[in-house]
């Protein structure tokens, strides 16, 4: 095996594992949304449980799915400096708006398990929402880059009609996985 194919295994395995944590972030974002919320209206601290332990997923994902996307970074940049340089040039806002949801996400995380308990249900309910919110900006922002392949201008991939379902899709596949 050369070196080329190598590289392309090696990014490719990083990949593949980045995305698998990915999607379990964002199903298990959504699933503590939800279940937190569910278990303040009805009083059940069965789903409260729950909800605590889908988070513990989330965290530890979260965590995973950060190492391996460091490693990708530095993979690719190292390995195809010129492929990341054409990359980032080409779609420098919908990375920005995926690392935007990254930085914001990980605050929100730690505040939102130390808040669990210490204040009012509702309002930690709204700040979950917003925790997913942003955890939701890293595929919308990611997936700008998929409707941009596969549109003629990649600067105008909001108006490529495959655009929202890209969406819809990664937001259903992600809490199927989630909820696995």
């Amino acid at each position: 095996m050369n070196m080329v194919m190598f590289s392309f295994i090696l990014l490719g395995f990083t990949l593949l594992m980045h995305l698998v944590f990915v999607n379990v972030i964002i199903g298990a974002a959504a699933l503590t949304v939800v279940i937190r919320y569910v278990a303040y209206q009805r009083g059940d601290a069965g789903l409260e449980l729950l909800a605590r332990k889908a988070f513990r997923i989330l965290v530890v994902s979260d965590l995973f799915g950060g190492v391996w996307a460091t490693i990708l970074t530095v993979l690719m940049a190292g390995l195809y400096p010129s492929m990341t340089a054409i990359f980032m040039h080409d779609y420098f806002y919908p990375v920005a708006i995926a690392i935007t949801g990254i930085m914001v996400s990980i605050p929100l995380i730690a505040v939102y398990w130390h808040l669990w308990g210490r204040m009012d249900p509702k309002l930690h309910s709204l700040l979950g929402m917003l925790l997913l919110a942003s955890i939701l900006l890293v595929p919308i922002g990611f997936r700008y880059f998929f409707a941009g392949m596969t549109y003629a201008d990649p600067g105008s991939a909001l108006a490529n009609p495959v655009y929202p379902p890209l969406i819809i899709h990664t937001l259903i596949g992600a809490v199927d996985i989630g909820a696995f």
